[in-house]
């Protein structure tokens, strides 16, 4: 199926939907690579701008639970440019934790509280809303920044 969607030119609703779900099992087998890799070609065949933003915002989450933080802030002017969302926001934060960036994440962190999208409401089982809602929790003046790769904001 990856090879269908790789070598698929347009849009196909039905099989961005297959491929989607294929990177939600990799990513729920832990080969993030994998799901990063299928759920931009997910984004690529989907019609549907919101889905596929998500689709793509996804797949740099992946990039960063599989350890590629080069890969993914390669398309962070990418998932900049999409919409807001909480979940774009919370993957950017993410990144941002994971690479030591304390002022970018707090930034980040506040637009996600600022589109009212507090931890608790966040997906349950990722790894990033864990760290997000501990990095919220620390008061400013301990925190330091430590990266929870158990599961990206995409996780199953």
């Amino acid at each position: 199926m990856p090879k269908e969607g790789a070598a698929t030119p347009t849009p196909d609703p039905a099989l961005a939907d297959d491929v989607d779900r294929l990177a939600h099992q990799r990513g729920a087998e832990g080969a993030w690579a994998q799901a990063a890799n299928l759920f931009r070609d997910a984004s690529r065949l989907t019609p549907d701008p919101p889905l596929r933003d998500d689709r793509l915002t996804r797949s740099v989450d992946a990039l960063v639970a599989a350890g590629d933080c080069m890969g993914a802030a390669a398309l962070v002017p990418a998932v900049e440019s999409l919409r807001e969302t909480p979940l774009r926001n919370a993957v950017l934060a993410y990144l941002a934790i994971v690479r030591g960036r304390a002022a970018e994440a707090e930034v980040r962190l506040r637009r996600v509280q600022q589109g009212n999208c507090q931890p608790n409401n966040w997906p349950r089982r990722t790894g990033v809303a864990r760290s997000l809602r501990t990095w919220g929790s620390v008061p400013r003046k301990n925190r330091t920044i430590s990266a929870d790769a158990s599961g990206p904001v995409g996780s199953v």
